[in-house]
């Protein structure tokens, strides 16, 4: 599976140019060239939302015409709003165009993989939303949940209030390796594969 990315951008394109990909990546700045490539189920759609006139519009008749796209959406200045819209309509991954190289590779292989691929404040903003939603985390004799060490217990309930590892690091005096060690603990026990997915669970667990 190949990846093409489309910018009119001349600073963008030879900044990726300039990128080491592990993965078959072409790019252009034709638009012709581009579209050419909707037909093709076996590419990665890497767009600059700043190279079509309304991106929203863009995305939404592309997968309403090609259902298989795998669109990649790549914004100079990603916002929490524009992403989550973009999200809800099926676009597979939405990054800062301007990424280093390693998250930009990690993010065409999250969308190979068959996943989705947003950026880490993205994440933040969106398990902020889903707490302040859902008001409190409420405590409940869950058996998953029980098998939480006090620790990992404390960990999740920060997690769930939406704060980063650094943040939690801070607030609790110990490494980022810590928290991130108990975090992979937890979702390992939980059954989840990321801090979105945890906060999903527990709410669902009502804990």
């Amino acid at each position: 599976m190949k990846t093409v990315l489309f910018t009119k951008n001349n600073s963008l394109y030879n900044l990726w140019s300039g990128y080491k990909f592990k993965h078959d990546v072409n790019i252009t700045s034709g638009k012709a060239e581009f579209l050419k490539q909707l037909n093709n189920k076996d590419v990665i759609l890497g767009i600059d939302v700043d190279a079509v006139d309304n991106i929203v519009e863009f995305v939404k008749k592309t997968l309403q015409d090609f259902q298989d796209s795998k669109i990649f959406i790549l914004a100079n200045q990603p916002n929490f709003v524009q992403g989550k819209v973009l999200v809800s309509l099926g676009v597979k991954a939405y990054a800062n165009s301007h990424m280093q190289e390693i998250h930009f590779n990690d993010a065409i292989t999250t969308i190979k993989n068959g996943n989705i691929w947003l950026y880490p404040e993205f994440i933040q903003s969106m398990i902020q939303e889903i707490v302040f939603d859902s008001d409190v985390v409420k405590s409940n004799q869950n058996d998953i949940y029980d098998t939480l060490s006090s620790r990992e217990k404390q960990i999740t309930t920060l997690i769930q209030q939406g704060l980063s590892n650094k943040d939690i690091s801070e607030k609790l005096g110990i490494t980022q390796r810590t928290v991130k060690a108990h975090a992979t603990s937890i979702y390992a026990k939980m059954g989840v594969k990321d801090r979105l997915s945890l906060v999903l669970a527990i709410q669902n667990l009502n804990v």
